[in-house]
């Protein structure tokens, strides 16, 4: 009971914590990406890695590898994935690095 302390709305513990952050955007892209085949998340996955050494998570300190593998995969079609990333993850744009990560994937 020391160390208890009350939380009133379940978002404000999410966002005030960077690895829940970045789990809620690994999350996400992971999902977005199951919807539309496990092959698809495997492959930006693997691409990912193979070019930038980085995983899903790993996306919200560097979202422009995202979009960029997102572009070389899918072309045009990337704008449709990037827009779902944007609407799952809308309402905490408030918060500087999700709102930094949505900009980045606006352009």
């Amino acid at each position: 009971m020391l160390f208890r302390s009350k939380i009133t709305n379940p978002k404000d513990y999410l966002v005030t914590h960077s690895k829940e952050k970045e789990a809620l955007v690994s999350f996400t892209i992971s999902s977005i990406l199951d919807k539309m085949s496990q092959s698809a998340t495997n492959e930006v996955g693997s691409r990912l890695y193979a070019k930038h050494h980085c995983y899903f998570s790993d996306c919200l300190k560097h979202p422009e590898y995202l979009r960029e593998v997102l572009t070389e995969i899918f072309g045009n079609g990337a704008k449709i994935v990037m827009n779902e990333i944007r609407q799952n993850l809308e309402e905490f744009d408030d918060q500087h690095p999700i709102s930094h990560f949505l900009a980045v994937l606006s352009k």
